[in-house]
């Protein structure tokens, strides 16, 4: 049977539902997606729309935070089990793409966008320094609304399959003032390919050996040791691990590179205050406060330091309802 999202807006006197708003988003859900990845996944970076491919036009492509590719597929109306199969498709297309065509492609759309691939490659290396065929690639297939038992394939794919995939489904309610509200539900599968705990381990220690290289051996086992303290997910890459909350795996905290320095002087860090706010309640200007800055930054031996007493003052917050 196939979900239905009710939504009411909160009155003085009591709360109205909102009517569903019979109006074509379809042909729209594409363009906007491209101009706000977010709608879809926080930190996405489309590089690509209409990409040809040996298995036809894939509507868009991205790359996410730690560097996997991300194919979006989007279905003008409901999401059924032959758009996964379509979008398998392109995923194998993508995986086995020979690297000069596929950047190639990425350089064209990012020129169009007044962007720069060289710029792209030193922001998110990972999706670059991996060969044909052995590429991630992840799924995410957009509609407004989802076929019944999709959610089973879904899960199937992420436990057998190993394959991270999504399904996004949007639809527009109407205020009593007229205004539009646009609402998103996702699904992804409980069960996220992850690696085994000692996989994990051995990954982490991986890393802080590589930090050790140049000098950021301790200072990034820090990092990992509060994220722990904190009860962070771990997501652990060759170059770069994410912590996530244990509520959504794949939703970036905060993100943590240990291959090299950024600039000569740091680690390269990602921070999200959003996800902060969104599933622990903590005010975006205060996670910045804390941790020392938004998005895209590098965390020196002495900024570290009070990152790490950041995350530890946050995680007393959280746990006393602050």
């Amino acid at each position: 049977m196939n979900k239905r999202i009710g939504v009411w807006q909160v009155q003085p006197t009591e709360p109205e539902r909102l009517t569903e708003m019979a109006i074509d988003i379809e042909a729209r859900l594409e363009a906007w997606i491209e101009k706000d990845p977010s709608l879809i996944r926080s930190g996405l970076r489309i590089v690509g729309r209409q990409v040809q491919t040996e298995g036809g036009p894939l509507d868009l492509l991205g790359i996410g935070l730690q560097g996997e590719w991300v194919v979006v597929e989007v279905k003008r109306g409901m999401v059924r089990r032959d758009t996964v199969a379509q979008a398998l498709d392109y995923v194998s297309c993508i995986d086995e793409m020979p690297e000069e065509e596929l950047f190639n492609e990425v350089a064209r759309y990012l020129q169009a966008q007044k962007g720069s691939l060289k710029q792209l490659r030193e922001e998110r290396p990972e999706a670059f320094d991996t060969a044909p065929g052995n590429r991630t690639v992840e799924i995410v297939v957009v509609g407004t609304g989802r076929d019944a038992g999709l959610d089973r394939i879904v899960n199937l794919l992420s436990r057998r399959g190993k394959l991270p995939i999504s399904v996004v489904s949007f639809q527009v309610f109407k205020l009593a003032s007229g205004e539009q509200v646009l609402v998103r539900e996702l699904t992804e599968s409980d069960d996220a390919p992850q690696p085994k705990d000692r996989a994990i381990k051995a990954n982490v220690e991986a890393l802080c050996r590589s930090a050790e290289t140049f000098g950021f051996g301790k200072e990034f086992s820090a990092i990992v040791d509060a994220a722990d303290r904190f009860g962070l997910h771990r997501y652990v890459t060759h170059k770069s691990v994410m912590f996530a909350p244990m509520a959504d795996r794949r939703r970036c905290l905060f993100l943590v590179y240990a291959d090299k320095l950024y600039k000569g002087v740091g680690l390269k860090t990602y921070v999200v205050p959003s996800a902060f706010q969104e599933f622990f309640n903590i005010p975006d200007g205060r996670v910045q406060k804390l941790l020392g800055h938004s998005e895209w930054g590098y965390l020196t031996k002495e900024r570290i330091a009070s990152f790490v007493v950041g995350l530890d003052t946050l995680k007393l917050e959280v746990k006393a309802g602050v």
